[in-house]
């Protein structure tokens, strides 16, 4: 059964299906044995929207066109948005040599 989800079924899923085909087993025996076996589930993260591009805000211009080639310094400046697990956002910015000049909320 677990090679047959591919590797996606974790032991309450397992003891449901072997359940259903008339096995009398219990959902921790199923662990245990899964465990012993050294057999463990994929388990895929849930996909999260990070970026809402549906917004009334005003959006800059593109000035630059992804050309970041410059002659010399404090010619380009670029932005760097990190995500956080507290869901804070961070914009740090950074000069010519990728050295952070600047960081806000």
């Amino acid at each position: 059964l677990f090679e047959a989800s591919k590797k996606r079924s974790g032991s309450p899923k397992i003891t449901r299906a072997l359940q259903a085909r008339g096995w009398r087993v219990s959902e921790s025996r199923v662990a245990r044995r899964m465990r012993h076996l050294g057999l463990r589930s994929i388990v895929r993260r849930r996909f999260q929207v990070t970026t809402n591009s549906k917004h009334g805000y005003p959006v800059a211009p593109n000035l630059l066109q992804r050309n970041f080639t410059v002659q010399r310094s404090n010619q380009v400046w670029v932005s760097d948005l990190e995500r956080h697990e507290a869901l804070l956002h961070r914009a740090v910015m950074k000069g010519h040599r990728s050295q952070p000049v600047a960081a806000g909320w």
